[in-house]
């Protein structure tokens, strides 16, 4: 979801999660955010959807998450911060880290990646800082999505993103669909010609002629 700000994206990932409530009883859900909006997402949720949500901290989540994997809880809705969550370089095999909060809840992502869903719906604010794959805050967004059923993105500023970043943003939602960067480019190619006819109607000027230039093209 990529409106300009103030255009909605917290109430259309509300409108998602309530969708999927109705439709497949989705009990399990996780917002990912700058530190700075978690209190904004627990109020947002509590005022327009009636979601009592957590505010929690990287061990916090590790014994939620654990108490679901063991049956002893069906449902939870956390807010976190993708700086408290995010785990150190060489998680996956320093033995310096493994005692560490964030190491562990890294390791156990990743041991139940394979596994039925933790997580019904991750929702991402600000998913552009995701956009550097090397980035621990990219690795653990991909820690977090290959434990969820489904992954929503909000980001206001796609327009300002180099295509490689989009490319990475849109790998992380559909890593199927979008696996090859050279394919990417190709696919923004081919709909340039689309993207100028619909700016020419925007604009309310648009030349008939030159309009059809561009549908043929």
């Amino acid at each position: 979801i990529a409106y300009e700000v103030g255009l909605g994206k917290t109430i259309e990932a509300g409108l998602i999660w309530t969708e999927l409530r109705s439709r497949y009883d989705t009990r399990r859900l996780m917002v990912l955010c700058p530190a700075m909006l978690r209190e904004k997402w627990k109020l947002e949720l509590q005022r327009r959807f009636g979601i009592t949500a957590s505010i929690m901290e990287k061990n916090d989540i590790l014994r939620t998450l654990k108490e679901y994997r063991a049956g002893n809880i069906s449902e939870f809705a956390i807010v976190a911060s993708m700086q408290g969550l995010r785990p150190n370089r060489g998680w996956e095999d320093d033995i310096d880290l493994e005692n560490r909060d964030s190491t562990k809840l890294a390791r156990f992502l990743a041991e139940n990646a394979d596994d039925e869903p933790l997580l019904d719906l991750l929702i991402i604010d600000e998913a552009h800082y995701l956009r550097n794959p090397q980035s621990m805050t990219s690795r653990l967004g991909r820690l977090l999505r290959d434990v969820s059923d489904h992954v929503v993105l909000l980001s206001a500023t796609p327009i300002h993103l180099h295509n490689e970043d989009l490319y990475q943003l849109l790998n992380l939602v559909d890593e199927d669909s979008f696996n090859q960067i050279n394919v990417f480019d190709d696919i923004l190619q081919a709909n340039a010609p689309l993207i100028r006819a619909r700016d020419m109607v925007l604009q309310g000027n648009a030349d008939v002629e030159k309009f059809l230039e561009q549908l043929i093209e």
